[in-house]
């Protein structure tokens, strides 16, 4: 209990130092009118969700959940659908975390903070790409150790649990707003976009289907988060329940939709509609499978499904269109 004290303690110094920089950072935005350069719209909604994603994953970190576990405890919160050999590799990182938790969480909460604030008040200058280049380090770094490559060597692996894993598609964005506004512009990067996560979806619904998952049968309640959050996990456990009844019908459906939300997201045709029944599964997803987020994690906290769902908002229906500045001038 006194860990958690002192862990709080701390936090509130950061919370009093990250409150003074957020105010010096609203002053300049008010008091100092930069031009910002002509992008694409799509270009620019990403940049900023990208953003807010940063920020929340960093506000979910604060809790105290990876402060207060042993070694061993932290490996079952993250890893426990992992093989035992791929576990045994993170054996110096759980050491590594476990001795001075208080300082890595706050440092971890504090870096995803200051990443979500300069990307929302820093596009597409020095700053802003500077913030994307450490972004781009700081997730695949989360990718390959806490996320142990998103469960990709798991055979529980699902796009349920947040497979190909956040640290993954975080980083493959950063990468792609680092990439200039022209080639944006001359290559549709958008476009691009909308094919990845067609093929992306395909390969989740295919891989849904691997008959030695068992999410067929009593296994498919390993696709389930479990949450500390308390109402979380009474609706996540109602779900898991229905789905241990049903699991033919759920994985079925689960494949059918992936499949379906492939196509239609590459043939791009009523964005409307897409988009209603995207985000209605991203978010059973993220509340079923990510618990919303607010699970033990280290680093990108706020999990796959926000992000795949703003990929499908910014790649649909035309992506050619130009910010308002952009059309103004």
């Amino acid at each position: 209990m006194s860990l958690v004290s002192d862990y709080y303690q701390v936090l509130l110094d950061i919370g009093l130092f990250l409150f003074f920089v957020i105010g010096a950072k609203v002053a300049i935005l008010f008091t100092i009118r930069v031009k910002r350069p002509h992008t694409m719209r799509s270009r620019s909604m990403l940049w900023t969700g990208f953003g807010a994603w940063w920020l929340i994953s960093g506000l979910w970190q604060v809790f105290p959940w990876v402060v207060t576990k042993s070694s061993d405890a932290l490996a079952r919160d993250l890893y426990h659908n992992q093989p035992a050999w791929l576990v045994a590799w993170y054996h110096y990182f759980l050491t590594f975390w476990t001795a001075k938790p208080i300082t890595w969480n706050i440092l971890a909460v504090t870096f995803q903070i200051l990443v979500g604030i300069m990307l929302l008040t820093e596009k597409d200058n020095l700053a802003g790409r500077i913030s994307l280049v450490l972004a781009v380090i700081f997730s695949w770094s989360v990718w390959v150790v806490p996320e142990a490559f998103g469960s990709l060597l798991s055979s529980y692996s699902s796009l349920v649990t947040g497979t190909p894993g956040a640290g993954f598609i975080a980083g493959s964005i950063g990468l792609l707003l680092l990439v200039p506004t022209t080639i944006w512009e001359s290559a549709n990067i958008a476009r691009n976009i909308n094919r990845g996560l067609a093929i992306l979806l395909g390969l989740a619904g295919v891989w849904q289907l691997n008959p030695w998952s068992g999410f067929f049968g009593p296994n498919i309640a390993r696709m389930f988060a479990v949450s500390p959050v308390p109402r979380i996990t009474h609706i996540i456990h109602t779900m898991m329940q229905f789905a241990l009844s049903y699991s033919v019908a759920l994985n079925s459906l689960l494949v059918i939709i992936c499949l379906g939300l492939a196509f239609m997201v590459w043939k791009n045709n009523s964005r409307a509609t897409l988009l209603i029944i995207s985000g209605a599964f991203f978010l059973w997803l993220w509340l079923s499978g990510e618990g919303l987020g607010l699970i033990p994690a280290i680093g990108c906290n706020m999990s796959t499904a926000p992000l795949l769902f703003l990929l499908i908002i910014i790649s649909t229906g035309d992506t050619t269109i130009k910010t308002r500045d952009a059309n103004a001038s």
